[in-house]
């Protein structure tokens, strides 16, 4: 009867180890499966600052360009003035 406890405890330990070895593997996929959600969860949150960037010197432009227009109607509004002032003087 021991030898068969003996035979029993080696049968078992090979398969022991093929379960330990298997779920060694599957920790390792889980791991990289991890480590690629990690990546990609990166490479949004990058996309998301370079789009705000964008926005945000979209909107500068913007604001940049409006006051131009107003400094340029302004100027053309003095030019007028100006003009009115000249003409008026020939007469």
């Amino acid at each position: 009867m021991k030898n068969n406890n003996n035979s029993d405890n080696k049968t078992q330990s090979p398969n022991i180890e093929n379960q330990a070895a298997a779920l060694a593997v599957i920790a390792g996929l889980f791991s990289t499966l991890g480590e690629g959600i990690a990546t990609i969860s990166t490479a949004l949150a990058l996309q998301e600052v370079q789009q705000n960037n964008q926005e945000r010197d979209y909107k500068k432009v913007n604001i940049d360009l409006k006051n131009i227009e107003k400094k340029i109607d302004n100027l053309e509004r003095e030019i007028i003035q100006i003009k009115k002032i000249l003409l008026s003087k020939r007469s």
